[in-house]
C-alpha cells in the first residue's frame, strides 16, 4: 500500500510540475521597438506596432538577456550609471524576461 500510494504521490507532483510550467510560459510573444527606442516584449502588440513586431519565445528572450546583462556590465561604473557608448555597443537594453516568463530553473 505504501509503494502505491508514493507513486501516486509523485504522480501528482509531478501533474501539478507540468501544469504549472505551461501556465507560466506564455503562448506566442512578441517583441518590437517602441516610439522612443525601447525593447517592448509582451503577448499583445498595440495595433502602432503590428507591422514591426517579430514572434519569440522565453528561450530566445533569456539568452538575448543574458548576452546583454554581460555586455552592459562591462560599461557599469561603480555609482551603477553607465560609460558612454553603452547603448551603441550593447544596442538596446532588454528587459528582464522573469516576470512573464517566470523564473529560470536550472535543472
Amino acid at each position: 500500500m505504501k509503494a502505491s500510494f508514493a507513486a501516486l504521490a509523485l504522480g501528482f507532483a509531478g501533474a501539478l510540475g507540468i501544469a504549472r510550467t505551461a501556465a507560466a510560459t506564455p503562448a506566442a510573444l512578441y517583441e518590437w521597438l517602441d516610439d522612443r527606442g525601447d525593447v517592448r516584449i509582451s503577448e499583445v502588440v498595440p495595433d502602432q506596432y503590428r507591422s514591426i513586431a517579430k514572434r519569440t519565445d522565453c528561450l530566445s528572450w533569456r539568452k538575448r538577456f543574458a548576452v546583454s546583462r554581460n555586455c552592459f556590465a562591462g560599461f557599469t561604473l561603480a555609482d551603477g550609471s553607465l560609460r558612454p557608448g553603452a547603448a551603441q555597443s550593447c544596442g538596446p537594453d532588454l528587459p528582464n524576461p522573469e516576470p512573464v516568463c517566470g523564473p529560470e530553473h536550472w535543472n
